[in-house]
């Protein structure tokens, strides 16, 4: 059987990321952001990722080691395509994410979509509704991630219930 991922290579996994991902990064002394009325805490950091093939099947396991504001460990499953048409793909994600933000323990699922036509690139990373856990129950937000000079950077914009 042929895999998905030997027809697309895992490399071009990472060229349908950095398509979508911003080179913009706050500045690591920003600590919130107030968007549509509300208040939103900001965690920067750097992670690191590692995808492999799932034996058997049409997706690729994810594994990320978290550092800065947001120390956690996290692993997922991704799925992508590309057309025929270059520079099109399509990704999807889903990885739990399991540690501490700003000193608070627990974990919570964050949800992926990375749609890139020619020059036209979306990303959205958003946390999944009601899935935080322990001192993160009620978490909701989204995660910016930004790519530099090959370093991986993530920016979390959250808000946790009072």
């Amino acid at each position: 059987m042929k895999h998905w991922f030997s027809f697309i290579g895992i490399s071009f996994l990472s060229l349908i990321l950095s398509a979508c991902i911003t080179n913009d990064y706050y500045s690591p002394t920003d600590r919130t952001i107030t968007t549509k009325g509300k208040t939103m805490k900001l965690a920067k950091g750097e992670f690191s990722v590692k995808m492999s093939p799932v034996e058997g099947s049409n997706t690729l396991k994810l594994e990320k080691v978290y550092t800065g504001q947001l120390k956690a460990e996290s692993f997922g499953e991704m799925l992508a395509t590309r057309s025929k048409v270059e520079g099109s793909a399509s990704y999807v994600a889903i990885e739990t994410v399991s540690g501490t933000l700003d000193g608070k323990s627990g974990a919570f699922t964050l949800v992926h979509r990375g749609v890139m036509q020619g020059e036209n690139k979306e990303l959205l990373v958003s946390i999944s509704p009601d899935s935080g856990t322990d001192e993160l129950e009620g978490i909701s937000g989204g995660m910016e991630i930004v790519i530099t000079e090959g370093k991986h950077f993530y920016i979390l914009e959250y808000q946790l219930p009072e």
